[in-house]
């Protein structure tokens, strides 16, 4: 299975951690989430979803449209998220 995890941001406060999981060449079979994180503060801000690929996607795409972008990289500080919510816990 690849795991990877990519951050929308519109504001200093205001993003969404994309985590995509594919363990299939068949992106209906894909699981990905989305997390609301307070990228300043290094927290989520429990808004989550986990869906198919696909709604993941449209999700992403809809994030585009009110001025998310995706940034170069993922502060240090949100490391624990990068590979989805439940990492943190490990």
């Amino acid at each position: 299975m690849t795991v990877e995890s990519y951050l929308y941001q519109r504001t200093a406060n205001d993003g969404y951690l994309v985590t995509v999981r594919k363990d299939s060449s068949d992106d209906s079979r894909c699981f990905g989430e989305m997390s609301s994180v307070d990228p300043k503060k290094s927290e989520p801000t429990y808004v989550r979803i986990e869906a198919p690929l696909k709604v993941i996607r449209t999700s992403v795409s809809d994030l585009m449209k009110k001025g998310y972008k995706l940034q170069d990289a993922i502060p240090e500080s949100l490391k624990y998220l990068v590979n989805g919510y439940q990492s943190q816990f490990d």
